[in-house]
């Protein structure tokens, strides 16, 4: 398989993957909305989901950029995208990344909203229990 196939391939299964991240997201703000307006739910509780859901929501829209950048990436050269990077001030000039690199880092992102999603979810968990009978 020639060297632009296989980076055009891994551009392409890293962006589907985190593709994925928009359905983890939608759970999550379900998991959120259920545990602040759940009647039992404590206000330690509401505050805890309201600082997850914070920090999931900017978790799911760097995800979703990175899903977006992968699918340039696997169109265009690395080369290019660093130079769009700098010219719009999204990345300081002389930082050259690896395809492998920027994958490592956009699956540690995806691995980091997930565990947000467990997080909220596990605190939604808590407040049905707590519901009045």
């Amino acid at each position: 398989m020639p060297a632009d196939l296989q980076v055009e391939f891994d551009c392409r299964a890293t962006s589907a993957l985190l593709d994925t991240g928009g359905s983890l997201a939608l759970a999550g703000h379900v998991a959120a909305l259920v545990t602040l307006l759940s009647p039992g739910t404590t206000p330690l509780i509401k505050i805890c989901s309201a600082v997850v859901w914070c920090a999931m929501v900017y978790g799911a829209v760097r995800v979703k950029m990175d899903c977006r950048f992968f699918e340039l990436l696997a169109a265009y050269s690395g080369e290019d995208f660093d130079r769009w990077l700098e010219a719009t001030g999204l990345r300081k000039a002389g930082l050259s990344r690896t395809i492998a690199d920027r994958r490592r880092g956009a699956l540690r992102l995806w691995r980091g909203l997930a565990m947000l999603v467990v997080a909220e979810i596990v605190l939604m968990l808590d407040s049905v229990c707590r519901w009045p009978s």
